[in-house]
């Protein structure tokens, strides 16, 4: 008899009562019952914990933490999920409170990693999908997120020049877990995003990001989610208007590298060997000083920012430097209690 791999499905709540229901009733509703869900809440202050309560109460792979620090961000709130997470488990995915998952989402996302891990045996493996977006009324807005941000890494090291995989459709196995708890040596670190950290630190060390082109939830985007300002498709226009607010696009833009400088400092400080830290140092060295620096390492690992235009505009923004007064202080820690 085959053994079902186990799943843990980290979820980080703050004021979900509208959506959280529909959530969780489609991660009971998947056709693969094998999974457990923990929750963390960042300090509600509306009915969310007791949904959460009302859940966990009625089905026993559901449990939650409350965070009662004072430390409060949905970034550190998925990191307190990272060092919170079962490391017997088999397979871990991030989930977010107000997204809807397709009742095969997990089958499938299983089929998808045992294949990739045959294909790279004692690799850490990351692998994602592709999804719909859905608006606050459950109105499909977008057939495809990839059709409009391409989200495709054609080379592993276009992770560190942007950021185009979101956490909700990530799935990642042990190896990357436990890589991203040593890395991160008990720190919590502002502003840094779970799901291009768990990426990042998969390619630090030679393992493996992958798509798949499956539609496997409904992505929601509302005035109130943590994504909800970004600008998802970069058309002709859109360029000509970022080139008109030049400022707005550095800033826009300097989000990754920052997360990038971070991931790369992280890894040198880390005991751990990892197998790419060389190439790291390159990277490190171009987006600190663009010009030539950048110009080499742009052209040696043929860096993709999603299309032409989007590469376009990330190589002039590194080339020219317009970015570098904004990566001053590349890190911001505080210890976990």
């Amino acid at each position: 008899m085959e053994l079902r791999p186990m799943i843990q499905i980290l979820m980080a709540t703050y004021n979900g009562e509208k959506y959280i229901k529909k959530q969780i009733d489609s991660l009971i509703a998947q056709t693969y019952k094998n999974w457990k869900l923990l929750i963390r809440d960042d300090g509600s202050r509306d009915s969310t914990l007791d949904i959460i309560r009302e859940y966990a109460k009625a089905d026993k792979r559901i449990s939650f933490i409350v965070n009662n620090s004072d430390v409060h961000s949905w970034q550190t709130n998925f990191q307190e999920l990272i060092f919170c997470a079962d490391k017997n488990m088999d397979y871990f995915m991030f989930c977010d409170q107000d997204d809807i998952w397709l009742e095969n989402k997990i089958e499938y996302y299983i089929k998808a990693m045992k294949k990739t891990e045959s294909e790279n045996p004692d690799k850490p493996v990351v692998i994602y999908a592709d999804m719909d977006i859905i608006d606050e009324n459950d109105v499909k807005t977008c057939d495809s997120l990839n059709k409009v941000y391409p989200m495709k890494l054609l080379y592993m090291t276009d992770s560190f020049f942007t950021n185009r995989i979101y956490g909700c459709n990530e799935m990642f196995n042990r190896k990357v877990l436990k890589l991203t708890i040593l890395v991160l040596d008990n720190l919590y670190i502002e502003k840094m995003a779970h799901d291009g950290l768990v990426v990042k630190i998969t390619v630090a060390d030679g393992g493996v990001v992958k798509y798949f082109s499956k539609i496997t939830m409904h992505y929601r985007r509302t005035g109130n989610n943590a994504t909800a300002n970004q600008k998802l498709e970069m058309n002709t226009y859109k360029i000509i208007s970022k080139l008109k607010n030049y400022n707005r696009t550095v800033l826009d833009q300097v989000s990754a590298y920052r997360q990038a400088l971070w991931t790369i400092d992280l890894v040198k400080k880390s005991k751990y060997d990892f197998s790419c830290k060389n190439q790291l140092l390159e990277i490190e060295s171009a987006l600190k000083k663009g010009g030539l620096p950048l110009l080499k390492v742009w052209a040696k690992y043929k860096v993709n920012c999603g299309n032409k235009l989007q590469t376009l505009s990330h190589f002039f923004v590194l080339f020219t430097g317009s970015h570098k007064k904004y990566i001053q202080n590349l890190m911001i820690r505080e210890k976990r209690n």
